[in-house]
């Protein structure tokens, strides 16, 4: 944490959300449930195979190690193998004695994952056997296709028949398809989708990009304004910084705190009203990126800013420009903002039209000092992830009040598939609601109040309208 004033580095963005966890390696904590309690395991032997309510993962145990595989209708494909100490104390398993199932909690997730015994055996899922790593190219696009048909949820929200997908692209693909013709037809299918958590990586690299609404909309105003002349990357460097500086020296004076790399700033706007900013929900920890890591960095920082502005009426707390990350991490936030429990949503995974058991989302008061007075919570279109999770939280809240304008619209944890010829996908296979049902997945969550991010009145005022908006919210109330 450090102090310091007139800087005119840049706020924290990324160029896509980030993704708040890999489901890899679910069944591993098998062993540890094993370890804790064998005399109470739902299964006497642990040994055999697992499976997945959703998620499409088999995982078949062995005394010293498993091994991961992931199904659809097409494929068995086995991915990772682990040993047993790997993973023993990084996940957190609830043993079903009754049903004889095992939930368990990914790293930084607010829902867990359970797994079934595989009646059966793999010949019931896998009557073909185990498919071996090849660069079939007819192969790896089926794969491809029947995950997304299996497990992507949005494809009403997102406008695409997913079918008529098939019908297009599959004549392209034959045993004479090149990997880059393979690549430009998967990478051209997965963007219809217009989902910043569906990826391909080949190599490790990315070669999916979604521009954002508000990249979109500057773009279109550095056309206007410049014409041929128009150079997107550095127009954005430039309204980027224009709101830095004016953040930095119109609002906070020039007197402010930053913490985590400046990925947070806190300062007083006027008499009356703080200011926080934070710029992402993973990466705060020095050395190590798990959410337990984060939560131990997180609170210091957040004790901080309530000390130096938790006796103030008014808080604005802004994550225009958080991409997400962990969602214990948000609600951690939001925790320092309730004085009861409260349910702010749900979350369930889908499978071949399948939805998995309902799990309730809920914020508990933290036990660390909260914050009591009115609050503008500042959303944009950049706003994704745990940060839209964070936002689903604090408007469930009767002092809040959300400003600014709809998020990304992207709830959903990244689902992390591979194809056989080792190239690796994401998909969004999970479905948030609000309390009362609505959905706001593509279409993000909606402001109480809306204004633009970034204007372009703003910019050639020098002011920040959602700011000014958060600051007539608050005298309009006090009135």
């Amino acid at each position: 944490m450090n102090t310091e004033a007139g800087s005119n580095g840049q706020p924290f963005r990324k160029t896509r959300p980030a993704y708040r966890t890999k489901l890899f390696g679910l069944a591993v904590i098998i062993f540890a449930i094993g370890a804790c309690d064998n005399a109470k395991s739902p299964a006497t032997n642990l040994e055999g195979l697992w499976q997945s309510r959703g998620y499409g993962k088999v995982a078949q145990v062995t005394s010293d190690n498993v091994r991961f595989v992931e199904w659809t209708p097409v494929s068995c494909l086995p991915t990772d193998k682990y040993s047993k100490n790997r993973f023993l104390s990084e996940f957190k398993v609830q043993p079903n004695h009754q049903e004889k199932t095992f939930a368990i909690r990914n790293d930084g997730t607010l829902s867990p994952i359970t797994f079934e015994p595989l009646n059966g055996g793999f010949d019931r899922l896998c009557p073909a056997g185990l498919t071996p790593r090849t660069d079939d190219p007819e192969l790896n696009f089926e794969v491809l296709w029947h995950t997304f048909d299996q497990h992507y949820a949005f494809f009403s929200e997102r406008n695409v028949d997913w079918d008529a997908v098939y019908a297009e692209f599959r004549p392209q693909i034959n045993k004479k398809t090149t990997k880059r013709e393979l690549r430009r037809a998967l990478d051209t299918m997965l963007e219809r989708l217009k989902d910043a958590h569906v990826s391909l990586y080949i190599d490790d690299h990315e070669v999916i990009s979604v521009r954002s609404r508000i990249d979109s909309r500057l773009l279109k105003e550095c056309r206007e304004e410049m014409g041929a002349n128009c150079h997107l990357h550095r127009y954005l460097k430039q309204r980027y910084s224009s709101s830095e500086t004016t953040l930095r020296t119109t609002y906070l004076k020039n007197r402010f705190k930053t913490a985590f790399k400046e990925r947070a700033i806190w300062g007083r706007i006027g008499e009356s009203t703080g200011y926080i900013r934070i710029d992402s929900m993973e990466g705060l920890a020095r050395r190590h990126h798990s959410s337990n890591d984060d939560l131990a960095a997180l609170k210091p920082v957040l004790d901080a800013m309530l000390e130096d502005l938790g006796h103030l009426p008014n808080m604005i707390v802004d994550v225009r420009f958080n991409g997400g990350g962990h969602d214990a991490v948000a609600l951690a936030i939001a925790s320092r903002f309730t004085e009861k429990r409260r349910v702010f949503g749900s979350k369930r995974a889908l499978e071949n039209g399948h939805r998995t058991k309902r799990h309730d989302l809920t914020i508990e008061p933290s036990q660390d000092p909260r914050y009591q007075g009115r609050v503008a919570v500042l959303i944009s279109s950049e706003t994704a992830s745990a940060a839209e999770v964070f936002t689903l939280a604090m408007r469930s809240l009767p002092q809040v009040t959300v400003v600014g304008e709809a998020t990304m619209g992207v709830f959903s944890d990244e689902l992390n598939r591979s194809l056989p010829n080792g190239w690796e996908f994401s998909l969004s296979n999970e479905i948030y609601l609000a309390p009362n049902g609505e959905l706001f997945e593509a279409s993000g969550v909606p402001p109480d109040i809306r204004s633009p991010f970034l204007s372009l009145e703003g910019y050639q005022d020098g002011v920040d309208t959602v700011i000014e908006a958060a600051i007539k919210t608050f005298k309009n109330s006090s009135d």
